[in-house]
């Protein structure tokens, strides 16, 4: 068997190939990632096990933008080169996510001036970053411990960035409706 180089041309390789991995901040495959690359003209890329290629990249320079629903959006600068591979790898923090456990309280008839009956919902919270602060419409007080009600309460995050506590409320009318 012979060949020639007329038979088997050499392939040249003018592009470049990008790659990208997404992840969480617990090292979990962020699978709700869209990837976008700029200036491409916005080209974007899904992937339901958060790795994702771009073939046929030109060489050059581009910033390569992750966006989520679940997740802080977060970019990263990159340059392709032809017959090269370049690679980025993203972790994404968690937008925190709050479920609080009714949509409204019924106090019924309070006389002004009067304290009703305490009432309470539960509120809960994953991928916090920071303190919740829960403040009280006028009339009403807020108690984690339903003794001491205030205006305002501090919910602090636990160690695994969560909330989770029951929030009393009383209803005290300062003037007729």
């Amino acid at each position: 068997l012979q060949c020639t180089l007329k038979d088997n041309p050499v392939i040249v390789m003018n592009n470049g190939i990008l790659t990208i991995k997404v992840i969480d901040t617990n090292d979990s495959t962020a699978t709700t990632a869209n990837i976008i690359l700029v200036p491409e003209s916005g080209k974007q890329k899904q992937d339901s096990i958060g790795s994702y290629t771009f073939v046929e990249v030109k060489p050059g320079d581009y910033t390569v933008i992750a966006r989520s629903d679940v997740f802080f959006t977060d970019s990263s600068k990159i340059s392709v080169f032809a017959a090269d591979t370049s690679q980025v790898k993203f972790s994404l923090r968690h937008k925190p996510v709050l479920n609080v456990s009714v949509t409204s309280l019924n106090f019924n008839q309070v006389i002004v001036g009067d304290t009703s009956s305490p009432m309470s919902y539960n509120i809960t919270g994953k991928y916090m970053e920071d303190s919740l602060i829960i403040t009280a419409p006028d009339g009403f007080k807020i108690s984690l411990d339903n003794e001491n009600y205030k205006p305002e309460l501090k919910l602090p995050i636990k160690t695994d960035n969560t909330i989770n506590e029951t929030i009393n409320v009383i209803f005290i009318p300062q003037e007729g409706v």
